[in-house]
């Protein structure tokens, strides 16, 4: 597709523009071989560089494509992300929730055990001693 042209190049008429602005011989021969090397590769024409700029331009969109597909799969990503968090925080509440009622449950049962043993021994204590027999008459825990 390129169609990079050669350029002629007088390497004489160069060495004694040079000479004659001032710039020593050896580097006159230096300077213009160096130019015929790179004009002998050729040069960009107008159409070239039109054409590179097409490609650039394609490539640019190509990018653009490829970061909105990228930003549609991040944000997709990120929704399942936040449903998925939100169905195991749920799971964790309602595992903890048990938790708790189970907790609940065993205390309850043993504060009921220690209830009983409290009144057995309240109960004992007062066989044992006649005032609170007579206090626990009064207040009518027994008959």
């Amino acid at each position: 597709m390129s169609h990079a042209m050669r350029v002629l190049f007088d390497t004489e008429e160069y060495v004694t523009t040079l000479k004659n602005g001032g710039v020593p011989e050896n580097q006159a021969h230096a300077m213009s071989i160096g130019l015929s090397r790179a004009f002998s590769q050729g040069v960009a024409t107008s159409e070239d560089i039109i054409n590179l700029g097409a490609r650039i331009d394609m490539t640019n969109a190509k990018i653009d494509g490829v970061e909105k597909n990228l930003d549609t799969k991040i944000e997709t990503v990120e929704k399942n992300l936040q449903t998925e968090l939100a169905a195991q925080g749920s799971s964790i509440r309602t595992e903890l929730t048990a938790k708790i009622e189970d907790v609940r449950t065993t205390m309850t049962a043993e504060l009921k055990i220690q209830k009983t043993w409290l009144i057995i021994i309240a109960g004992l204590v007062a066989l044992t001693n006649p005032v609170i027999m007579h206090l626990y008459k009064v207040i009518g825990l027994i008959h």
